[in-house]
C-alpha cells in the first residue's frame, strides 16, 4: 500500500519545541535544513507533505519556504477534525502521520502508517503501544523527515517506472515530475500496445534528459500516450497530462 501523503506536526516534531523570543518581543522557531532537504525530495518522487500544527507561529512561513500546504487547528478544534477535512478515508489508507504529543493521538490512529519523534510525549508513548508506531532514531527538531524519507521508500519501493498507454504526454511535465538524476533500465512494449520504462536513482547529472529522450523514441513510435507513474508492484496510477 503505496504511501502518498506524509502529515507533519510541526512543534516537536520538524522543531525541537522551543521557542526563541528576541530583545524587540518576536517569536521565531530553528527548522533542519535536512528537513528541507527531504521534504523536496519526498516531494518530488509524488509524496504530498501536509503540516498540521496547533500553533500558527511561523507555520505559513514554513510552508511557503518547502513549498507544501499547512493547516493551522485553533484550539476550538482538534487535529484528527481538521485531518478529516483535508484528506478522505481512502486517502488516510495511503498516509503517514508523524506527532510527538497526546494531541496527535487520534491522528495517529486516524491513519495507516504512523512515527513519532525519539524523545515523544510521555502520555503519548502510554497510548500507542497498541498500534503498530515507528519509534524514530532523531529528535524532534534534528532532522526528523530525513529519517522519515527512507521509511517512506521502503514501504514504495525505490525502483520507478513508466508506462506509455494510448493518450497524450507534455514533456516539460515530465521533466518536473522527475526533475532528480534518472537512469534508464529496459524499454519494452506492453500487451495494451504501449511501451514501458523503468527508471532507476542515479548519480548522474543529466536531469530528465534519459526520460526526455525515451519519449522522444517512444513519440516515433506511436503518435499519442497518456504517462502513467507506477511504484514497485503497484497499479498504473493515471497523471492526465496533455501535449
Amino acid at each position: 500500500m503505496r504511501v502518498k501523503n506524509l502529515v507533519l506536526d510541526v512543534d516537536g516534531v520538524l522543531t525541537n519545541g522551543l521557542y526563541h523570543l528576541s530583545m524587540n518581543g518576536e517569536v521565531t522557531k530553528s527548522f533542519h535544513c535536512r528537513d528541507y532537504d527531504a521534504i523536496h525530495r519526498l516531494q518530488k518522487k509524488g509524496v504530498n507533505v501536509h503540516l498540521l500544527s496547533c500553533s500558527s507561529i511561523c507555520l505559513q512561513e514554513y510552508a511557503n519556504t518547502v513549498g507544501c500546504y499547512s493547516t493551522y487547528v485553533d484550539y476550538d478544534q482538534t487535529k484528527l477534525e481538521q485531518l478529516n477535512c483535508i484528506f478522505s478515508k481512502e486517502e488516510l489508507q495511503h498516509t503517514l502521520y508523524c506527532g510527538d504529543t497526546i494531541q496527535d493521538l487520534e491522528c495517529l490512529r486516524a491513519c495507516a502508517y504512523q512515527c513519532v519523534p525519539k524523545g515523544c510525549e510521555l502520555e503519548l508513548q502510554k497510548n500507542i503501544s497498541d498500534l503498530t508506531v515507528e519509534h524514530l532514531n532523531t529528535k524532534g527538531g534534528e532532522g526528523v523527515v530525513e529519517e522519515i524519507e527512507g521509511i517512506i521508500n521502503n514501504l514504495n519501493g525505490n525502483d520507478s517506472s513508466i508506462t506509455t498507454m494510448p493518450g497524450s504526454v507534455d514533456l516539460d511535465a515530465v521533466v518536473r515530475k522527475f526533475s532528480h538524476p534518472l537512469i534508464i533500465q529496459s524499454l519494452s512494449k506492453n500487451e495494451g500496445g504501449g511501451f514501458h520504462i523503468s527508471i532507476q536513482d542515479s548519480p548522474i547529472n543529466s536531469v530528465g534528459d534519459t526520460v526526455l529522450e525515451a519519449l522522444r523514441i517512444l513519440s516515433e513510435i506511436c503518435n499519442e500516450a497518456t504517462l502513467y507513474y507506477l511504484e514497485k508492484g503497484i497499479s498504473p496510477e493515471n497523471i492526465k497530462m496533455k501535449y
